[in-house]
């Protein structure tokens, strides 16, 4: 029997009592600790590396303490994974059996993804950082800002309704369309 057999696609277990449900899934805790681990690792290092690349913005370096709540929270919903199971085996009964191996994929995949998602967020965003610096650099850095056009004041001015009446003198009318 194959690790991915053994651990994801086990044949119907029909456990006698509460404490082999929660030897069951403790069996697999060292698994899903070291699979969120490791891609929470994939993800620190993935999001330096998006940091140093150009256009550089500055990397404020890992949030330790929100990595240390994250695999504290990891742990505490793997921890309702066996209750879980129970309720389940309780209101199906022997039916439950294919139900708790699925709960536990769907629930290692899913904690998979959430430590996953931050490289695609961070991808998106460095590529939304690259279009703008892009940008900027393709209008050259004597105009940072954007090209506006500049309104007219809502409170008029004698000077300013003159300039504006001035500048309006001065632009050519539209060619009419020869019939």
């Amino acid at each position: 029997m194959t690790a991915v057999e053994k651990y994801f696609f086990t044949p119907v277990y029909c456990p006698r009592s509460p404490w082999e449900v929660f030897r069951w899934w403790e069996q697999r805790r060292l698994l899903f600790n070291v699979s969120v681990g490791g891609a929470g690792l994939l993800t620190l290092a993935s999001l330096q590396l998006l940091a140093a690349l150009p256009p550089h913005l500055p990397f404020f370096g890992v949030p330790w303490p929100a990595v240390v709540v994250y695999g504290i929270l990891a742990n505490l919903f793997y921890c309702l994974g066996a209750p879980a199971d129970l309720l389940i085996r309780n209101w199906f009964g022997p039916r439950a059996a294919v139900a708790e191996p699925v709960l536990f994929r769907y629930g290692f995949v899913f904690s998979l993804g959430l430590t996953l998602l931050p490289i695609a967020c961070g991808v998106m965003l460095w590529g939304l950082r690259l279009v703008v610096w892009l940008e900027v650099a393709g209008r050259g850095t004597s105009d940072l800002r954007p090209a506006t056009l500049h309104p007219r004041p809502t409170c008029p001015n004698r000077a300013t309704s003159a300039h504006y009446a001035s500048i309006s003198r001065q632009i050519p009318a539209p060619l009419e369309a020869s019939q």
